[in-house]
């Protein structure tokens, strides 16, 4: 295929869900923040209803929508492997539905607020993040990348100061 350089970069970005190469170049610069904190600080997930009610009023816990685009992926094969509880074998997901149901439920049942902690507080031990997120949500991320590493939290209970369970999800 004889195309130019411009060409082929514009190629790879619609691949990558950009309209054109400068886009990429324009993205890069907001999203080093996001990229930084998926991969050596911590991000977290909150379910919609729950990330409302997140306090980032003093910067600790940083809204950012970019990290949607960056763990989209990731999120969903573990949707798609995840078990359908309408399946008498209990089959994955992947395997009982169409390619294109599928992504209409991962849309439907997977939908997040995600926030960062600010670089002071992005490089604490899990437990010390835990005891940092009861400050400002009732509830618990569905999910907290740490350092890279992908933590499904969303069955930890919600906890008040003192370590007493005030809340649990079913």
């Amino acid at each position: 295929k004889s195309i130019t350089h411009t060409q082929a970069l514009d190629e790879v970005a619609i691949s990558v869900g950009f309209n054109h190469w400068h886009q990429v170049v324009q993205a890069n610069d907001l999203l080093k923040l996001s990229e930084v904190a998926l991969s050596s600080g911590c991000v977290m997930a909150f379910d919609v209803k729950d990330g409302m009610d997140v306090d980032t009023s003093d910067g600790v816990l940083i809204g950012d929508h970019f990290l949607e685009m960056l763990t989209e992926k990731q999120l969903f094969e573990i949707y798609a492997n995840s078990p359908d509880e309408d399946d008498e074998q209990n089959r994955p997901l992947k395997e009982t539905l169409s390619d294109s149901e599928l992504q209409e439920y991962f849309r439907d049942d997977c939908s997040f607020m995600y926030f960062r902690l600010a670089e002071p507080h992005a490089n604490k031990p899990l437990k010390e993040v835990l005891a940092l997120i009861r400050q400002y949500s009732f509830w618990m991320p569905q999910y907290i990348w740490l350092q890279g590493h992908l933590i499904d939290t969303y069955h930890l209970p919600a906890e008040d100061e003192n370590g007493n369970t005030v809340g649990v999800r079913f």
